[in-house]
C-alpha cells in the first residue's frame, strides 16, 4: 500500500486513495464549493464519482456547513478504503458489499476516552447510510447498473412534535439491508455542578472561558469557536442587566439565534480578549507573523482555535478528575437545569403561564424539531432531583470565584 501526503485539515495514510479540501481556485467541474474534499488516487488521479457526489450532497442544499461535507468525506473514505483492502472494485459492486462493509466494522477496535471498544451502532449505520446513498446516485446518474443492497421501506415518525403523531401517518424512507437496529437511546445526563468547578480550575483562562459560555448558554462547541470580535459587546455599558444577548449565525443548519451570556462570564471574556488575547496579537505582530484579527479565540500561532485543540485539554483535564465528560455534556447540563427552572417558573405564574418551558428550550437550543428537545423531559422524569438545582447557582458561583 502507498503512502499518501498530509493534506490541509487531513491525514491520510496508508491508502492509495486520499482527499483534500477544494479552494475556488481549484474546484473539479464547476460544481465544487469551498470545504468539499477532493478524493485522488496515489497518481493524483481525481475519482470522479465519490468527488461528484460530494458536491451533489452540497448543492442539494441540506447543508452548508463544511464539517457536514468532510463527515460524508470521511464516511466515503472508509468504505473505498475497505473495498481497497479487499479488492473490490468499487465500480462493480456485489451483493452484500454493504452487509461484509459492517461486519468488518464490527470487528474493529477503537479507543474513547481510555477506553477501547468497537465503533458506536450509530456510527456504523451512519457509514452504511453515506455508502448507500453513494451507489444509489450513482445508480440514478447510470454510473453503475446495480446495488449492492437490497431496498428496504421503514417508517419514520414524524419530527415536529410528539403530541401531534396521532393525527399524522407514518413516512417511508429508504432503507436497506445492512444497517443494524438502533442502541438504546442515551438519555442526556447533567453534570454535578462540582464536578463542572474542578474540571474548570484545571483548564487555562482562555479553554475556562469557551467552557463556561458553553454550560453557561447551551451553545455548540463549534459556535463558539467561530465568535468574532465584532459579536462580543462591551460589558461595561451593560452592568445593570443580568445577561447579555449575543446574536450567533454561524450554527447548525445555519438557523442563527440569540444566545444569553450571564454578566459575570461576558466580564471575564471582555478580560480575556484585552488580555491574554492582546499579548498573543503583541507577540505576533513582534515576530511580523500573521495572526486571525476576527476571531475571539486565538491559539498561540494566530489561528482561530481548532475543536481538537480544545477537545485535547478539555479530555486531560476530564480524565485529571476520574471523569468520562465529554464537551457535549456541558451543553447538557445547561438544558436539563434550564427547563428544570422554565417548569418551576411556569407552575408559580413566571411566565404569564402562557409560554411552554419546552418551547422556550428549542429555541434557546437551536433545535430544528421539538422532538430533539424532548429527550431532556426524559432526562427529568428519570432523575427527578437534577430539577432541585438551577443554572442561576452556577452563574453565582463562577461570579463568587472571580
Amino acid at each position: 500500500m502507498g503512502s499518501a501526503p498530509r493534506t490541509e485539515g487531513w491525514q491520510i495514510t496508508h491508502s492509495r486513495i486520499w482527499t483534500m479540501p477544494t479552494t475556488r481556485k481549484f474546484a473539479p467541474f464547476g460544481v465544487a464549493r469551498p470545504g468539499i474534499p477532493l478524493f485522488f488516487d496515489d497518481r493524483m488521479k481525481l475519482l470522479e464519482a465519490p468527488t461528484l457526489w460530494l458536491a451533489a450532497v452540497a448543492q442539494r442544499g441540506r447543508s452548508n456547513r463544511p464539517n457536514t461535507w468532510k463527515a460524508y468525506g470521511a464516511d466515503l473514505l472508509d468504505f473505498l478504503r475497505f473495498c481497497e483492502a479487499t479488492n473490490i472494485d468499487y465500480l462493480d459492486p456485489v451483493r452484500g458489499l454493504l452487509a461484509a462493509y459492517r461486519d468488518q466494522m464490527l470487528s474493529r477496535k477503537i479507543t474513547r476516552c481510555g477506553v477501547e471498544k468497537r465503533p458506536a451502532t450509530s456510527t456504523i449505520n451512519r457509514r452504511i447510510h453515506s455508502a448507500a446513498a453513494f451507489y444509489i446516485w450513482m445508480l440514478q446518474n447510470g454510473i453503475v447498473d446495480r446495488l449492492p443492497f437490497r431496498n428496504e421501506d421503514r417508517a419514520s415518525p414524524p419530527r415536529d412534535s410528539d403530541k401531534l403523531a396521532h393525527v399524522r401517518k407514518g413516512r417511508k424512507r429508504p432503507g436497506n439491508d445492512a444497517s443494524m437496529p438502533p442502541d438504546v437511546a442515551r438519555v442526556p445526563i447533567a453534570l454535578d455542578l462540582g464536578l463542572i468547578r474542578r474540571i474548570f480550575d484545571r483548564l487555562r483562562e482562555r479553554d475556562a472561558i469557551i467552557a463556561a459560555l458553553l454550560v453557561s448558554t447551551g451553545s455548540r462547541i463549534d459556535e463558539i469557536l467561530a465568535l468574532n470580535l465584532d459579536q462580543i459587546p462591551n460589558d461595561q455599558r451593560l452592568l445593570d442587566r443580568k445577561s447579555i444577548a449575543i446574536f450567533i449565525h454561524e450554527t447548525k443548519g445555519l438557523k442563527p439565534r440569540d444566545i444569553f451570556v450571564p454578566l459575570p462570564i461576558l466580564s471575564d471574556l471582555n478580560r480575556y480578549i484585552y488580555g491574554e488575547r492582546a499579548r498573543v496579537v503583541r507577540d505576533l505582530r513582534k515576530r511580523g507573523e500573521t495572526f486571525d484579527d476576527k476571531a475571539v479565540f486565538l491559539s498561540v500561532d494566530g489561528l482561530r482555535l481548532a475543536y481538537r485543540t480544545f477537545w485535547e485539554t478539555f479530555r486531560a483535564a476530564a480524565n485529571a478528575e476520574a471523569s468520562t465528560a465529554r464537551i457535549h455534556d456541558l451543553r447538557h447540563t445547561y438544558a436539563i437545569y434550564t427547563l428544570a427552572h422554565l417548569q418551576r417558573a411556569t407552575g408559580r405564574g413566571g411566565n404569564g403561564g402562557s409560554a411552554d418551558p419546552l418551547v422556550t428550550l428549542q429555541h434557546l437550543l437551536g433545535h430544528r424539531y421539538l422532538s430533539s428537545t424532548g429527550i431532556y423531559l426524559r432526562a427529568l422524569t428519570i432523575d427527578p432531583h437534577v430539577a432541585e438545582d438551577a443554572m442561576e447557582s452556577y452563574v453565582d458561583q463562577w461570579w463568587d470565584r472571580r
